[in-house]
């Protein structure tokens, strides 16, 4: 039974969870921030991100904006060039740990 409820959760990990989460970063120069991931992609405006900060384990991201968050991994290429962009666009953004 043990094995069984193991075998879901890395099934659900691995076909459910992990596609989503966004392997790139793409700013445009009105503001909106796509997460673009395997299987799909979400758009969050700059001035709707309240902070951006490290996860368990400091192997991911997590960004929180005014509809919920998004966890990534932190190793997506450019990750400081958005932070930095993210910054100078909205400075009321709260980072954290990096």
């Amino acid at each position: 039974m043990l094995l069984l409820a193991c075998m879901i959760v890395f099934g659900w990990l691995y076909y459910v969870r992990l596609p989503k989460m966004p392997t790139q970063i793409n700013v445009s120069d009105d503001g909106w921030v796509q997460f673009q991931g395997r299987k799909g992609a979400q758009k969050v405006h700059v001035a709707s991100i309240r902070s951006i900060g490290q996860g368990i384990g400091r192997r991911t991201v997590k960004v929180r904006h005014g509809g919920g968050k998004i966890r990534m991994p932190n190793r997506i290429d450019g990750f400081y060039d958005f932070l930095s962009t993210v910054k100078s666009l909205n400075p009321a953004i709260n980072i954290q740990g990096f």
